[in-house]
């Protein structure tokens, strides 16, 4: 697991996930809450976070977070979520927290070509905001969140 801090105007800041405690993933969870109509429990952020070495978390705190799963022997990003504040919703913010996701796992490895998500399909807000980004509709899956919802599939290819 690796975590970076997102410092608006600095970038990304790679921070010691030893330093994780459980008020921290409590905070994690409450901004997920309070942002997400469909939320990770305290549980599976702290199972995510501290048991699975692929996985990835850009937080500002009290603001937002991006989390992924980005294993350097595929070639697809899988990209979890998404939540901000809704004071920064329309601020440009997540365009720039998303740039800097897309530069570091450029960086990190050579081998990703696309970064893929599911977006609930009564989401218009945030399938707008990936469609501006690039990301293409490929596939809806009926009935895949727990409350019935449908998702969309959608892709975003890193190859220029």
């Amino acid at each position: 697991m690796k975590y970076f801090l997102y410092k608006e105007g600095e970038g990304l800041d790679y921070t010691n996930p030893s330093l994780f405690h459980f008020d921290f993933v409590k905070d994690i969870a409450a901004l997920d809450k309070e942002m997400m109509g469909l939320y990770w429990s305290n549980e599976q952020w702290m199972d995510s976070l501290c048991h699975d070495e692929h996985f990835h978390l850009i937080y500002c705190p009290d603001k937002a977070l991006l989390a992924f799963h980005l294993n350097p022997q595929d070639s697809v990003t899988h990209l979890y979520k998404i939540a901000v504040s809704e004071s920064l919703k329309g601020s440009g913010f997540s365009k720039k927290m998303f740039s800097k996701f897309v530069e570091m796992i450029s960086k990190e490895t050579l081998s990703q070509q696309e970064i893929y998500l599911e977006v609930e399909s009564k989401n218009l807000r945030a399938i707008g905001f990936y469609e501006r980004l690039g990301f293409k509709k490929i596939h809806q899956k009926k009935s895949f969140y727990s409350n019935g919802d449908d998702a969309l599939i959608m892709t975003l290819s890193l190859l220029s």
